[in-house]
């Protein structure tokens, strides 16, 4: 009985703003017309593409099986990159019944997959990536890796990103003095590596002081 609720709470969050147009509306109609698998196809290139809305519904036919095999760990990948990517109101609930069916060893795979491709946004200016790596290293993963979390924290905090400076503080709170500062040198690179190589930051005022951090 408690699965079938979960299912069905689950069926219902599939959706989208009510005047969904273009790619996103063509998805949605569908699902409508009973092409779940047009939609899958729709949903996955828009997920790809960022779209928190897309990538939440991509992870409801995922997790359901509906339109493509039932795949859960591909569902909790997608359902966190809509959790960390806007932190759609949506997600939450289909990250917590999905962590829930997953043992550490999946749930680390995703983590690790959700750092490499946030890793890659941040490569190409997106600085708010920085905080959801950190949140997949030190929230997904079992065991988490604080240190590593708080190199990505610190720059998303350098950056400006709302709630990373909370974050930052919550994964430096029980770590060494040693592993602290060191994390702190590696996030003065890797900001440093940022500027130089993300596009249009130099016009974006983050950059000006990176060598007081050398």
């Amino acid at each position: 009985m408690r699965l079938g609720a979960i299912l069905v709470g689950m069926a219902m969050l599939l959706g989208g703003p009510a005047s969904a147009t273009g790619d996103f509306g063509r998805a949605m109609q569908a699902i409508r017309d009973g092409n779940p698998g047009e939609a899958v196809t729709e949903f996955t290139r828009l997920a790809q593409n960022g779209d928190p809305e897309a990538q939440i519904n991509l992870a409801v036919l995922l997790a359901r099986g509906v339109g493509t095999p039932q795949n859960e760990e591909a569902a909790f990948y997608w359902a966190w990159r809509a959790r960390l990517g806007l932190e759609n109101r949506k997600a939450p609930d289909v990250v917590d019944y999905l962590e829930r069916r997953l043992d550490a060893k999946t749930r680390n795979r995703v983590a690790d997959r959700l750092a490499t491709d946030l890793d890659k946004l941040a490569d190409n200016g997106d600085g708010n990536a920085f905080l959801g790596i950190a949140i997949a290293l030190f929230d997904v993963r079992e065991p988490a890796k604080p240190k590593d979390a708080l190199v990505s924290a610190i720059a998303a905090t350098a950056l400006n990103v709302p709630n990373a400076s909370l974050v930052r503080d919550a994964i430096a709170r029980d770590l060494p003095e040693k592993e602290r500062l060191d994390a702190q040198r590696r996030a003065g690179i890797r900001f440093a590596q940022w500027c130089e190589t993300a596009p249009s930051m130099a016009t974006q005022g983050f950059c000006g002081a990176t060598t007081a951090t050398n």
